[in-house]
């Protein structure tokens, strides 16, 4: 049995059994009442019809004419009784039948004897009374009480009917959102997490229906995050997986020199790739994109110029040019890795945004007590209204910006993680069709020895 039908019946029960209950209690109580009412009139109505008949049997031994007595009689033909009078020596002295004649007329009779006294307390005769028990007074009552009880269960069978409505309506009331709650949870169940608005006048059911949403909800988020964080990985491990094989194919077609120099910058970013996986694994662990700060001191253009060598491969294959240019030489303390990831993520991206003979130019100043390094490019460029969101997490830019790849800056959302975790600061300024500019921006209190010690300021 569904849920519609259960409700449907426990509310027929519990407005039916009620009503049968008080109906069955009422007429009982009634018929109980009615008849006690009944047998108390006819009691009365005997005993007037004792006190009269002796009366007139009294008047009738001394001497009162029949006539005379017939004319009292008249009152108590209404009650179906015949009376005859006995004298003391069993003979009858009178007789009032009224033409009914009872016992003849009805074989459900009663008779009863009276004795009667005189002044003296001497017996003098008796009276005989025949009764009807269906009399007229009966008669009447039982056509009484059989309307009554029609009534009843026509008003027991509108009550039904009625109950009938009264539990479709509120099992459907009740049960309709439920319904439509079961229906999202299975639509849930198949990964459709855009549920319709349920609501309900039961609040139990509303606050069901908003858990149940919220629910949807982080699961929607949870895979997004999850689609999301795929894609992220894909991105981040992409551009050193294709490094090393554009080197890699390069040594091996003898266009690079396979020497101490080149073989520890493969080494490098076999190192930095192992050293991303397992800072992946750890963000797996942590369910998000925060990691540690690990600082060190490591001079900035020695930095610089072997995400240059490391990248330099891969843009020539696309022939863009790629370019470095070093203001100065320092030596400062941050967080290494996390900088040569953000550096290596932005020329990624500026690659994915070039043509043929574009340009890309990786630059460092140190200028107003800033470090300022800028990825440069002469792509396609973004545009404005994009611009202030690309480094939002689920945000993507689904225009002519890639034009190797669609979706822009997948792993920017990391980047700007980064630059947070380091204490940087990152900005974009970007013109459709003339190209971008991403600047990332140290405070010089990370420098720990300057080579050229004259600031820029």
């Amino acid at each position: 049995m569904n849920l519609k039908s259960e409700i449907f019946y426990e509310f027929l029960r519990a407005i039916v059994i009620p009503i049968l209950l008080l109906s069955a209690i009422a007429i009982f109580i009634f018929q109980m009442t009615f008849n006690g009412f009944i047998e108390n009139e006819q009691a009365n109505k005997k005993e007037k019809i004792e006190i009269l008949t002796k009366n007139l049997f009294i008047d009738k031994m001394n001497g009162l004419p029949s006539q005379n007595i017939d004319k009292y009689m008249w009152y108590i033909s209404e009650f179906d009784v015949d009376v005859t009078f006995y004298n003391q020596y069993g003979q009858v002295i009178y007789s009032f039948n009224h033409g009914n004649d009872i016992v003849k007329k009805s074989p459900e009779y009663q008779i009863e004897m009276k004795d009667v006294y005189n002044a003296r307390n001497k017996k003098i005769g008796q009276i005989k009374y025949i009764y009807r028990i269906k009399n007229e007074l009966n008669m009447r009552s039982d056509i009484f009480v059989t309307t009554l009880f029609r009534f009843m269960i026509i008003a027991i069978l509108v009550s039904y009917i009625t109950s009938m409505i009264i539990s479709t309506f509120l099992s459907k009331k009740i049960t309709v959102p439920i319904e439509q709650l079961t229906d999202a949870t299975v639509r849930i169940r198949k990964k459709n997490y855009d549920l319709p608005v349920i609501k309900s006048s039961i609040l139990e059911v509303n606050q069901l229906s908003k858990n149940i949403s919220y629910m949807a909800n982080s699961l929607k988020s949870q895979e997004m995050t999850r689609r999301q964080y795929a894609q992220n990985i894909s991105h981040e491990l992409r551009t050193p997986l294709t490094n090393l094989r554009l080197n890699l194919e390069l040594m091996h077609d003898g266009l690079m020199e396979a020497n101490q120099e080149n073989t520890d910058m493969l080494l490098a970013e076999i190192d930095r790739l192992t050293s991303m996986i397992n800072q992946l694994n750890n963000t797996f662990k942590q369910s998000n994109l925060a990691t540690k700060y690990n600082p060190e001191e490591f001079d900035l253009k020695v930095l610089l110029e072997s995400i240059y060598k490391s990248m330099k491969a891969q843009f020539d294959n696309a022939k863009v040019n790629l370019e470095l240019e070093i203001g100065e030489e320092l030596i400062i303390e941050t967080d290494k890795e996390k900088l040569t990831h953000i550096l290596l993520n932005l020329l990624s991206n500026a690659l994915k945004a070039c043509v043929e003979n574009d340009s890309v130019l990786l630059r460092m100043r140190h200028i107003n007590q800033k470090i300022i390094i800028s990825v440069k490019d002469t792509g396609v460029g973004i545009s404005e209204e994009n611009q202030p969101k690309i480094f939002e997490r689920f945000f993507r830019v689904d225009d002519s910006r890639n034009t190797k790849t669609n979706g822009y800056g997948l792993g920017l959302p990391i980047v700007k993680n980064y630059a947070d975790i380091i204490g940087a600061e990152i900005s974009v300024n970007s013109k459709i069709n003339l190209g971008t500019v991403m600047v990332i921006s140290l405070d010089d209190s990370v420098i720990v020895d300057s080579k050229n010690l004259t600031k820029k300021d």
